[in-house]
This record gives structure tokens, C-alpha cells and sequence, in this order.
């Protein structure tokens, strides 16, 4: 039997999809939403409403910048890959693809 996430969530039918960076959980779940978490502790920091459903782990972009600017990039079902600030939750940019977005970024 497989074992829940720091939160509790189990992934028993792939819909929870993770990443961990700097003691933060993220995820997003099938149904819409993409979460931060403290990764030691569970407890959650923020929640963002996405577009529609996601399908893919988010990813963190750190490169050359300080903590404070990560970025978390999702996609989602509909085609649109957010850009999250990953202190924040606050969405910085979307930008609509041509089709479904399957995979991490």
C-alpha cells in the first residue's frame, strides 16, 4: 500500500503531482489547484486555483536568481502553463498553448 504525502494525499490513480525546493512541498492536483507546503511539517503556506485540471508536477526555476524570485511553472489541461511566485502563490504570468500540457514544464 502506497503512503501519503507530507499533507496526507495519497497518489493511488496519478492525481498528485509533486516537487520539493528549499523545505517547500508543491503540487497540484487533478482537480485545479496547485499547493505549497512546508515540507517537514505539512502545513500549508498556499493555495492557487489554476485554470483548469493539471496533470504534470510543477516545476521551480531558480536559476540565477535569489529564493525570494523562484518561480513555479504548472500546466494545465486546457493548454495554459501558469508562472507562480513561489513565496507568494501570486500569479505572475499565463500564457495559452495550442493544446493540453501533459508534462512538466
Amino acid at each position: 500500500m502506497r503512503k501519503p504525502n507530507a499533507l496526507g494525499i495519497y497518489d493511488m490513480h496519478g492525481n498528485v503531482w509533486e516537487y520539493i525546493w528549499d523545505e517547500k512541498l508543491f503540487f497540484g492536483i487533478r482537480e485545479g489547484n496547485l499547493y505549497c507546503a512546508d515540507a517537514l511539517t505539512g502545513k500549508r503556506i498556499w493555495k492557487k486555483k489554476l485554470s483548469s485540471r493539471t496533470r504534470c508536477a510543477p516545476v521551480v526555476s531558480t536559476a540565477n536568481i535569489k529564493a525570494e524570485q523562484a518561480v513555479v511553472y504548472i500546466g494545465c489541461d486546457d493548454g495554459t502553463l501558469h508562472a507562480v511566485d513561489a513565496v507568494s502563490g501570486n500569479e505572475l504570468w499565463t500564457h495559452k498553448t495550442d493544446g493540453m500540457i501533459w508534462a512538466a514544464p
